[in-house]
């Protein structure tokens, strides 16, 4: 009876452990290996993401370095334009400069030109003056001045004073 009630006990135990091993695969294993499979899928998920995420980022790094480096171009571009019209604007500002030394130059000359006739006009009138007194006190009788300072100019012009 021994043997039997072991073997009893060994069919209950194997029912037992049956029973055990289904409650367990229910309630344990089941929600376990739910449990771990949401676990995989969020970390693959995640992996998918971060990939993404990276492969974006990269994607925005060439985007970002082309954008500047069209940018330095540009902006090359603009200072180069603007030293040309800066070049451009100095050689007309020294230009104009030029042109307007060259007109004071040539003004000073023309106002010393009538300022020197002026003078020769004038210091023939004196010098005409004179030699109209010195002629009247010579020849001591008092001649008519317009006429005598006209024969003076005459004579000056025909001798080329002045």
């Amino acid at each position: 009876m021994a043997i039997e009630l072991e073997n009893y006990t060994f069919i209950l135990a194997l029912i037992n452990i049956v029973v055990l091993y289904l409650l367990c695969k229910r309630f344990l294993f089941g929600p376990l290996t739910k449990l771990l499979e949401e676990r995989d899928r969020k970390i693959k998920d995640s992996l998918e993401k971060a990939a993404y995420q990276e492969e974006h980022a990269k994607r925005l790094s060439v985007k970002h370095e082309r954008e500047l480096k069209e940018a330095k171009q540009m902006a090359q571009r603009i200072i180069d334009e603007a030293r040309k019209q800066a070049n451009k604007e100095y050689a007309a500002i020294i230009e104009e400069a030029k042109d307007k030394a060259h007109k004071i130059r040539e003004k000073a000359k023309k106002d010393a030109e009538i300022d020197r006739r002026e003078a020769a006009i004038k210091f023939k009138n004196e010098i005409s003056s004179l030699a109209l007194a010195a002629a009247s006190k010579v020849l001591n009788e008092n001649m008519d001045n317009e006429r005598n300072k006209k024969l003076v100019e005459e004579f000056l012009d025909k001798e080329g004073v002045a």
